[in-house]
């Protein structure tokens, strides 16, 4: 029997789990005693690690193998990656403790956790001299500093490094202190989840000049096969000193899935995307280097094994899911753990037989063995890093496997009743002598779908579990949560629906206030104005004797545009609403009461909702800027001879029209309104298009006629929005006789 090479690919518990059944076919095949260099990336350190520390049980009897093994099935079943999420959020207050003290928090990070689980269920905390001398061990992992590959071994770490002429050169570097469980760790920290893991001097028991901080992320980023190490060892070692005759390739790799509806939204999402892509180009790159080379012998999970040249084979359905299963360290069940090895064993015999010149000719025809779970969880570390069953503990775990089995059995036996009783309804109903349908699935298909039900990562269901006592401290904060939050979103919905009533009722109430609920709650559409009657040039209006107590403009800017260079859009329109509230004093001698409207443009259309008055539309030419342009100004009257004096009457009138009357200046627009009868109370109220909020406002008045002096005016109230899309104010004790400027300064 030759020297092998064992190279054991990553891909989470997956790629465990699919090694350790090929590694079973060795021992059983008497190949694993003839193993002579192991190299191993992320999901295969974990057993690589193991399957180093534990060499003389795995090589032992088959008892003894199964014992080993057992460990590290249970491992698996543990549910490492959520018991990390669930203790991550308790240590981060701890870890702050820490840092002020000025200690340490590795430990107590994403990865500094998993490597507390790999210490306290696996390895113990075993240093990397504690390693066997054959077979030679490489733990690898990326070196995210350097950008290379990086080797964990029995002489501590080697960095694989270019040198001169991009010739391999191997850097090594006594790391004495660094544990098997940091290694492990390092190597199988999946980016995206995982952080990388930093080390230090202090961390492995090498000085700041020796080494220093360094960042290390899951070995499959630089080569997820495992055998780029051999490479480089063959270049840096002389052909007669390999300490190898071939290799055999444990690749747990899949073809890359495309995913044509992925969502590209989540940081954690696309970071694990971007690491799977990475890592597949590498695997490809690497496959197609070493796929030809002499001594090379690949056994992929790919690979669907014949049930008739091999009788221990899965059904071929069952072997196709398999490379599905999903990579990560979250827990796995019996019929994932069985199905991976059985494949394994399988694969890793077929692997074998067609390289009898490495393997030899007599292999056995034995049926893969099915995984024992002896000390399920209940295994601890002894100080050289071995496990050993706690004789309390097998008790339980006995009992509790025999309750589990007789729950099992119950019910199956309640189903097939069900079924019984069902099928016999069906022939009553349909007819005597009628057979019923197959009642269900085959043991096959049950399978498949359920490992084809394993490719998807599951997080959410798996949060919390009853089997760890960390779950149990969430649980006085997500009770009250679950609890007072149903009560906290009632009591805000009725709050709200109890204003938005009390809103309503006031809108009723309120012509001004369902206006503007009305604008807010959409544009008002395109109407017709009403038709309007001439002036003559000298016709102006004599408002003597009127009082205007409320002068309420509403104007809509929402869906005026300007052009690129700044100037108005001409296809684009304004719509103002105006309501005014008037007294006809006892002294007044015209019951004809005319106020101007704000657009100029000929092309407005005014209408009146239904009031008490009878209000008139009225017009007159007005001087261009151009010669070539026309402008109107518009009136709105109506006939208070019907109202008795000291008495009010509401005037209401709405517009649509193009912005002439506005000025756009540089980042901000000016718009000037007159005073025509003294006024108690005005308000205005703009709403600003989107995109086009302002940041400030001025408001000055000078006299109509003589235009100075000009002064500044303060509103009496300003009401703001948080967006500041709506300005809005209010004026007091307005004389006629006074023109108002309004210029806002956009954002």
């Amino acid at each position: 029997m030759k020297r092998i090479g064992l190279a054991l690919s990553g891909g989470g518990f997956r790629a465990t789990l699919y090694h350790l059944g090929l590694v079973r076919f060795l021992h059983d095949a008497g190949i694993l005693p003839h193993v002579s260099i192991i190299t191993a990336v992320s999901g295969g350190s974990i057993i690589a690690a193991h399957l180093g520390l534990n060499w003389s049980r795995y090589n032992g009897s088959a008892r003894e193998f199964d014992a080993a093994a057992s460990e590290l099935l249970a491992f698996t079943r543990l549910d490492v990656r959520n018991r990390i999420l669930r203790r991550y959020p308790l240590a981060l207050p701890i870890r702050g403790a820490r840092r002020l003290a000025g200690l340490s928090d590795r430990k107590l990070t994403r990865p500094g956790l998993l490597e507390q689980h790999y210490e306290k269920y696996l390895y113990g905390d075993t240093s990397l001299f504690q390693l066997p001398e054959s077979p030679s061990l490489h733990l690898l992992a990326t070196n995210l500093s350097e950008g290379s590959l990086c080797s964990f071994n029995r002489d501590g770490l080697w960095i694989i490094r270019r040198g001169e002429k991009q010739a391999l050169r191997i850097d090594r570097i006594p790391i004495g202190l660094a544990t098997v469980p940091m290694a492990v760790a390092a190597s199988s920290a999946f980016p995206g989840f995982f952080p990388p893991t930093v080390l230090t001097g202090a961390d492995v028991g090498a000085t700041v000049g020796e080494f220093g901080r360094q960042a290390y992320t899951d070995g499959g980023v630089f080569d997820n096969l495992g055998v780029r190490m051999f490479h480089c060892l063959a270049q840096a070692l002389a052909a007669d000193q390999l300490p190898w005759d071939g290799i055999l390739v444990s690749d747990a790799g899949r073809p890359f899935e495309v995913q044509s509806s992925i969502q590209t939204s989540g940081l954690v999402r696309t970071a694990i995307r971007a690491s799977d892509i990475l890592m597949d180009r590498v695997w490809q790159l690497e496959t197609e280097t070493f796929r030809e080379t002499p001594g090379f012998a690949f056994a992929r999970i790919t690979e669907v094994i014949d049930p008739e040249q091999d009788r221990a084979a899965l059904h071929p359905e069952v072997q196709r899911q398999l490379p599905t299963v999903r990579t990560d360290l979250d827990r796995f069940s019996p019929i994932e753990i069985s199905a991976l090895m059985r494949h394994g064993y399988c694969v890793g015999r077929e692997t074998t037989r067609r390289h009898p010149d490495l393997f030899g000719a007599a292999l056995p025809d034995t049926p893969a063995p099915e995984p024992t779970f002896e000390t399920c969880a209940t295994t601890r570390a002894t100080a050289n890093g071995s496990m050993i069953l706690s004789p309390g503990h097998d008790r339980k775990a006995r009992k509790f496997l025999a309750l589990s089995a007789r729950r099992i059995r119950n019910v199956l036996l309640d189903w097939r009743e069900r079924m019984a009783r069902a099928a016999k309804t069906v022939i009553a109903t349909t007819g005597a002598g009628l057979v019923p349908l197959r009642r269900g699935p085959t043991a096959v298909t049950r399978t498949a779908r359920t490992l084809h039900g394993s490719a998807g990562r599951r997080i959410w269901s798996t949060l919390l579990d009853y089997r760890d006592w960390v779950s149990y401290v969430y649980i006085p904060i997500l009770i009250p949560m679950l609890v007072l939050a149903p009560y906290f979103v009632i009591q805000a919905y009725e709050r709200a629906h109890r204003l938005n009533q009390i809103v309503q009722s006031l809108a009723q109430e309120n012509r001004d206030l369902q206006q503007m609920t009305l604008l807010l709650d959409g544009p008002v559409a395109p109407f017709g104005g009403a038709r309007a009657e001439e002036l003559r040039p000298d016709d102006t209006a004599d408002l003597t004797g009127f009082t205007i107590l409320q002068d309420l403009r509403i104007i809509d800017l929402r869906h005026w545009g300007m052009e690129a260079d700044g100037s108005k859009d001409p296809g684009s329109s304004i719509y103002g609403y105006r309501r005014l509230k008037v007294r006809k004093e006892p002294e007044s001698t015209s019951n004809t009461f005319r106020i101007s409207v704000l657009a100029i443009s000929p092309d407005t259309q005014v209408r009146f909702p239904p009031q008490q008055l009878k209000p008139e539309l009225y017009s007159r030419g007005l001087a261009g800027p151009g010669p070539d342009e026309s402008l109107r100004h518009w009136e709105v009257g109506a006939d208070f001879g019907k109202v008795p004096a000291g008495e009010t009457a509401d005037l209401i009138y709405e517009h649509r029209s193009p912005g002439l009357f506005l000025r756009t200046g540089i980042a901000s627009t000016s718009l000037t309104f007159d005073i025509e009868a003294d006024t108690v109370e005005m308000d205005a109220w703009l709403l600003l298009p989107r995109g086009r909020e302002y940041r400030t406002f001025q408001l000055i008045r000078y006299p109509t006629a003589g235009r100075q002096p000009v002064e500044s005016v303060t509103p009496v109230t300003e009401f703001r929005s948080n967006d500041f899309t709506i300005l809005a104010f209010r004026l007091l004790a307005l004389k006629a006789g006074y023109s108002y400027d309004l210029t806002w300064f956009y954002r």
